[in-house]
């Protein structure tokens, strides 16, 4: 199938893409604020959580798609990706500013612990919402990113910023990849309304994880944090109004 023939191709660049990735951090952060090395601790804290998230949500897609091995195969590695994305995260945060999470956000709690841990087999029987879920949070990472490497520079944390450019253009290829999982389930199997339903359900809840505008008062401290490193937080939010609605157009289009 040509679909999967284009899947396919993407698993080699992944691959080449493991063995390039940072490993090695070295910033020096003597010059930066204390409030500033909180706001990066705790910005790249929700970010690693972020990327587990997404492995959790891969995870049973991949029985989902289990009728097609290319399909399987790709999640694998989509899967490592962002295992090694949290990873690398967590250990920058470590080695650098010596920090480690150990107290859970409200929405860690309720969107992360509850809801994801308890959807296994939803997304079994309808992965599409899901996946939808998923292509929202790699279209929104893209705006994200491109924030977090420009404050990375200004703040001279040059590891941080390469690290981020590799994770960068794994989410580029992410985003392609799953957009050809929509095609490839358009071709082989059915989505019906209630699959539009829980889809527009499962991006309301996504996109109150990543609310940071003024409103969110549980998203307080993530909000003050990206302030503090002169992220546009307002620019996000609406950014990510955006992804909601592209990644609606492509369930939509399924029906």
């Amino acid at each position: 199938m040509l679909i999967e023939e284009h899947l396919s191709r993407i698993q080699p660049e992944a691959v080449k893409a493991q063995a390039k990735f940072p490993k090695i951090f070295i910033d020096d952060i003597a010059k930066l604020t204390a409030a500033k090395r909180m706001a990066w601790s705790g910005i790249l804290s929700s970010i690693a959580t972020a990327e587990s998230m997404e492995e959790k949500v891969l995870r049973p897609m991949v029985g989902a798609f289990s009728f097609s091995s290319v399909a399987s195969a790709y999640m694998n590695v989509h899967i490592a990706d962002e295992h090694r994305h949290a990873d690398a995260l967590k250990e920058f945060n470590l080695k650098i500013f010596k920090h480690v999470k150990t107290k859970k956000t409200l929405t860690d709690k309720v969107i992360y612990e509850f809801l994801f841990g308890n959807i296994e087999r939803l997304i079994l029987k309808r992965p599409i919402p899901f996946l939808a879920g998923l292509y929202f949070y790699e279209l929104f990472s893209e705006k994200l990113y491109v924030q977090i490497k420009a404050a990375a520079k200004r703040d001279g944390l040059n590891s941080l910023a390469e690290l981020v450019t590799a994770i960068e253009k794994d989410e580029f290829r992410h985003r392609a990849a799953v957009k050809i999982l929509f095609s490839l389930w358009r071709k082989s199997r059915t989505t019906d309304r209630w699959d539009l339903v829980l889809t527009r359900i499962f991006l309301s809840i996504v996109r109150t994880d990543v609310n940071t505008s003024k409103f969110a008062i549980y998203n307080k401290q993530l909000r003050t944090n990206m302030l503090t490193l002169g992220i546009d937080a307002g620019q996000l939010w609406a950014q990510s109004g955006v992804a909601a609605r592209k990644a609606y157009e492509q369930v939509s289009e399924l029906i």
